[in-house]
C-alpha cells in the first residue's frame, strides 16, 4: 500500500469523525492536491544512501514497544551495509529524547509532519505491526539484496490488516495474536524483517546520578516505596467524566492503598500519573502532574513494586528490566502484557477490547463495567507480596 493511500484512508476516517458533512469529498480532494504538490518538490535527506524512514506514533507504550523493534532492525541492517540512512519521524518530537535512548542509530529525527518534505526509499510504519508503506525495490536490491525477499514477505503479511474500520482492524488483529499465542512483541517480529519476539528486550540504562537527584527532589532517598498509577493519559475522543473501562476504579484504588498500608506498613505509597488521573486520598505522596517523563521513569526504576492498569507506565518499567503488578479490564493481557509481570484479570467477561467502537467508556455486556471490580483485593496483596519478596532478594544478591 502506498503512503498516499494509507494517509488518505486515515484522513477520510478523521474527517468522518470530525465533520460528517457533504463537504468531505471536497476536503479530501484539496488535501490530495496539497499532498501531491508537496511530494513533487520533496528531496532526499541523504544522497547516495538508502534512505529508510520509520514512522513512530501512538501512546507512550506504543512508542516504547515499536522503538524496541526499530533499534533491533537498524542494528541488523547497518551491519550489512554502512551506506544506510535511518530517519525517525515521530508525532511528538518532545518525546524523542525519552523514547529514543540510542540516538546514535539515527541519522535524522524529525516531526512526522515533515514526511511530505522529503523522499524516502523505504517507509515503515511501526504501529502495532510493521507495515511496508513504500519500498523502492531497485534501491533496496542495490544496498540490501538479502532483504528484498524479506520485504516482499512483510508486505504480504501486512496488506490484509490495514482496514478502514478501526474496530474491525484492531479486533481482528488482537484475535489473530491470541489464537497464535503472540503478544505485541511477537506480532512485530512476525513480519520477518528481523529476528524479534517477546524475549527481544533492549534494556534501558538510567544514569545513577539522575535517579538519586530525582529521589532527592521528591524526598524519597531513604524511603522504601511502592508506586501506583490509575489512568491512561489523555484520550481526545473520550474527554468525559465517564469512567474509562481499563483504569482501576477510584474506590478500588482507595481499597488497595488502605490494604497495602495495613499489610506493608513500612512502605510509602507514591501515586504517579498526569493531570488526567484522579487523586487517590490514601496514597502517601501524590505526584500527579508533578514529574517529567524522565523523572517518572526514575521513580519507576527505584520503586520496590509498581501497581497499575493497562497503561504506558508498565511498558516504561518493563524496558528498565522491572516487573509490574497489573490489573486488566477489557484489554487482553495475553496480547498487551508481559509474561514476567503479575497479571490479574477478571474471570467474568473480559477481555472485550474492540467489541464496540467506544469500548474505552462502555461495557459491552453490562450497564457499568464490572471487570476491574471483580478482581479480589486479596489477589492484589498476594501479587504485591510476591513482587516485594523478589525485589528484596534481588537487592540482597546485588
Amino acid at each position: 500500500m502506498s503512503y498516499f493511500k494509507y494517509e488518505f484512508l486515515n484522513r477520510a476516517k478523521a474527517y468522518l469523525k470530525k465533520y460528517g458533512d457533504p463537504l468531505i469529498p471536497v476536503k479530501l480532494l484539496f488535501w490530495s492536491l496539497k499532498f501531491y504538490l508537496k511530494r513533487k518538490t520533496s528531496r532526499y535527506l541523504f544522497i547516495d544512501k538508502l534512505n529508510v524512514c520509520f514512522l513512530l506514533w501512538g501512546g507512550i507504550g506504543d512508542k516504547i514497544i515499536s522503538m524496541q523493534w526499530i533499534m533491533t532492525f537498524i542494528k541488523e541492517i547497518k551491519v550489512k551495509n554502512k551506506n544506510i540512512s535511518c530517519i525517525l519521524l515521530i508525532d511528538n518530537i518532545n518525546q524523542n529524547s525519552f523514547i529514543n535512548f540510542d540516538p546514535s542509530l539515527f541519522d535524522a529525527v524529525k516531526p512526522r509532519r515533515f514526511f511530505e518534505k522529503y523522499k524516502f526509499d523505504v517507509v515503515l510504519n511501526t504501529d502495532n505491526f510493521i507495515s511496508v508503506i513504500e519500498c523502492d525495490y531497485s534501491k533496496l536490491y542495490k544496498y540490501l539484496p538479502d532483504y528484498v525477499d524479506k520485504f516482499k514477505v512483510a508486505e504480504k503479511f501486512t496488506k490484509d490488516y490495514i482496514k478502514f474500520n478501526e474496530a474491525q482492524y484492531f479486533g481482528q488483529l488482537m484475535n489473530l495474536c491470541v489464537l497464535k499465542g503472540w503478544n505485541r512483541y511477537d506480532l512485530l517480529g512476525a513480519c520477518s524483517l528481523c529476528c524479534f519476539n517477546r524475549d527481544s528486550l533492549i534494556v534501558k540504562k538510567l544514569e545513577p546520578a539522575f535517579i538519586t537527584d530525582t529521589l532527592c527532589k521528591f524526598g524519597l532517598v531513604s524511603c522504601k516505596f511502592i508506586t501506583i498509577h490509575s489512568g491512561i493519559g489523555k484520550i481526545s475522543e473520550y474527554r468525559t467524566n465517564a469512567h474509562l473501562t481499563r483504569t482501576i476504579p477510584d474506590i478500588m484504588c482507595s481499597q488497595i492503598c488502605a490494604s497495602v498500608k495495613q499489610m506493608f506498613p513500612h512502605y510509602c505509597i507514591v501515586q504517579l500519573g498526569d493531570l488526567s488521573s484522579n487523586i487517590i486520598p490514601e496514597a502517601d505522596i501524590c505526584l500527579i502532574g508533578k514529574t517529567s517523563l524522565q523523572e517518572t521513569e526514575a521513580l519507576l526504576f527505584a520503586s520496590c513494586a509498581h501497581i497499575d492498569n493497562d497503561s504506558g507506565l508498565i511498558h516504561m518499567r518493563h524496558i528498565l528490566g522491572k516487573r509490574n503488578l497489573v490489573l486488566w479490564g477489557p484489554t487482553d493481557y495475553r496480547y498487551v502484557g508481559y509474561d514476567c509481570d503479575i497479571n490479574l484479570h477478571s474471570k467474568d467477561c473480559s477481555p472485550c477490547m474492540w467489541f464496540l467502537n467506544d469500548w474505552e467508556v462502555c461495557c459491552s455486556k453490562y450497564s457499568k463495567p464490572v471487570c476491574m471490580n471483580s478482581i479480589p483485593i486479596a489477589d492484589v496483596l498476594s501479587g504485591l507480596s510476591e513482587l516485594l519478596c523478589a525485589e528484596s532478594k534481588a537487592v540482597g544478591g546485588a
